[in-house]
């Protein structure tokens, strides 16, 4: 037997016809569908062609499709609306809210494994998440489950794999580019039909290239906002490309105790548990937009748009460890994962042999990889676990919390597709995206000075000798940034230092610190020493 259990939200409701579902929008052959309009996917669904539908879909949605015989869950690429299932005896339950499984059944508990892991990456690996038996349906899959035995398969339609095949020139290669951006903005603006929307504009490339292109389309219905102090070259870079493209432009500088009074308010505190989900911890970012509103300074029926994550798939976050030409260990590409994913609670914690076990998991039986197979692999893993599962989740901030809707134009198919087929490397740190808007004269908080460079050379050669200086050094950003997204007192980030010893300590970690005591209760430091200490198998 299926039972689904779907909740009512603030913005982006579920659509329903006979047992279908359907939540977000699409393209097909360049229409748009929204809405009840959506409904039209499930004409003629069975198991022949669920696969093949899925495929031709360019947006972001879930979708539940019960069947006479067989029901049929999916995600989209990017898992923008999350569902989970759990099943008991011979009956499946699909939801979107953890809360609602772990209801079902009382013995619902808490995975220390996946609590673990949580706390070093800021979300659960896989398709568990922090409760036994219930699972979530990752990035790019769907389910195909039995309505009578209540047998469930899971199916990938989607995976993030490179294949490099384009044989093209710079030249042809930025040429095609700017067509597909072009393709990909068209699209957006008519999804947008019309409606104001919101750009968070950031110093760096992303968003930066989302202004200029509904700009250079002629799409004028838009505000910028940003948050920070006027000195910030973040904001100084933001402020430049909105006065050059000629753009509406806020910008609110948030006090240093702004998160924590917004956990003292019941809704916000509410929004954190559906938000996390038990997959993740919240994405906080999205929720400044909330005082922009308030002041007037955006319509409130805004449609947010963000830059994600263009940088990931444009080839920002290659590892320096791996050498073109030559072949690389498992055990190499196990530690960039790692070093990259796990370190949010300290360097001794991310190391435990759990969290290597789970990225051997994750990569496969080979032992020797080329120089591409080690990026794509860990590129693949950042699509999967950290993008759809972590970043993404910004997203909430919008529909769930502020009840507005919003688009990721950079996770387009079109645009994604692009460099699933750009050489490694012309992808490695972003070299074709940079040639592509090198003739730019806008300012850009990415630019590396001198100085930058210096000081990463310094890092990379004498580590341990920083390392040692980390909390004191941490201690005194602590107290001299003014970021409104720390969610402690200085008490408590005592408490942070003295069990991550400062290893990239920041805001992130003072949010996992506080919703260990939110969520999972666990509340007094020597219960989280434990936590991390521990070994669970």
């Amino acid at each position: 037997m299926i039972d689904i259990i779907l909740s009512e939200h603030k913005a982006i409701e579920w659509q329903e016809s006979c047992e279908n579902y359907f939540r977000g929008w699409y393209f097909i052959d360049e229409e748009f569908y929204e809405k009840k309009e959506t409904l039209i996917f499930f004409t003629d669904i069975n198991e022949k062609n669920f696969e093949k539908k899925l495929k031709a879909l360019n947006g972001n949605f879930s979708i539940v499709s019960k069947c006479k015989e067989k029901t049929y869950v999916a995600v989209d690429r990017i898992k923008s609306f999350p569902l989970l299932y759990t099943k008991i005896g011979q009956k499946v339950f699909i939801s979107d809210n953890i809360e609602t499984l772990k209801n079902l059944c009382y013995d619902k508990e808490i995975k220390l494994t996946s609590l673990q892991e949580l706390i070093a990456t800021g979300f659960v690996t896989g398709k568990k998440t922090i409760y036994n038996d219930i699972y979530q349906i990752q990035a790019g899959e769907y389910l195909i489950v039995d309505n009578k035995t209540g047998d469930i398969e899971v199916r990938q339609y989607y995976s993030h794999k490179h294949s490099a095949d384009f044989e093209k020139s710079n030249k042809e290669l930025c040429e095609e580019l700017d067509a597909v951006l072009v393709n990909v903005f068209k699209r957006l603006i008519k999804s947008l039909n019309g409606k104001p929307v919101v750009l968070f504009l950031s110093g760096g490339y992303d968003s930066r290239l989302v202004a200029v292109m509904l700009k250079r389309l002629g799409y004028e219905n838009m505000y910028c906002i940003s948050f920070g102090q006027e000195k910030d070259k973040e904001v100084i870079a933001a402020k430049n490309v909105a006065s050059t493209l000629g753009l509406k432009w806020y910008l609110i500088n948030f006090s240093k105790n702004y998160f924590r009074k917004k956990l003292e308010e019941e809704e916000f505190r509410e929004y954190i548990i559906k938000a996390a989900n038990g997959i993740c911890s919240p994405y906080y970012q999205g929720i400044v937009a909330e005082e922009f509103i308030k002041r007037g300074l955006i319509p409130k029926d805004a449609i947010f748009l963000t830059g994600n994550s263009g940088d990931v798939v444009e080839g920002e976050h290659f590892d320096s460890r791996f050498k073109e030409g030559k072949e690389h260990e498992k055990n190499i590409i196990i530690d960039s994962i790692i070093d990259t994913h796990y370190m949010i609670f300290g360097k001794k914690f991310g190391q435990k042999n759990l969290f290597r076990r789970f990225a051997v998991e994750f990569i496969g039986d080979k032992q020797i990889y080329s120089y591409d197979e080690c990026h794509d692999i860990c590129e693949r893993f950042n699509w999967r676990e950290r993008q759809s599962k972590y970043v993404i989740n910004d997203v909430r901030c919008y529909d769930e919390y502020l009840g507005n809707e919003w688009r990721l134009p950079l996770w387009d198919n079109e645009f994604v597709e692009f460099w699933l087929r750009v050489p490694s490397n012309l992808r490695c740190n972003r070299k074709l995206y940079y040639e592509y808007v090198k003739n730019e004269k806008f300012l850009s908080a990415n630019n590396k000075s001198l100085y930058r460079k210096s000081i990463n050379l310094i890092k990379n050669h004498f580590m341990p000798i920083i390392e040692f200086f980390y909390p004191l050094e941490k201690l005194k950003e602590f107290i001299r940034e003014k970021n409104p997204f720390y969610s402690v007192n200085l008490k408590d980030y005592l408490k942070i230092l003295y069990l991550t010893k400062g290893y990239r300590t920041n805001t992130v970690t003072s949010h996992i610190f506080t919703e260990m005591g939110m969520l999972y209760n666990i509340k007094e430091i020597t219960k989280l020493k434990e936590l991390l200490e521990k070994e669970y198998y």
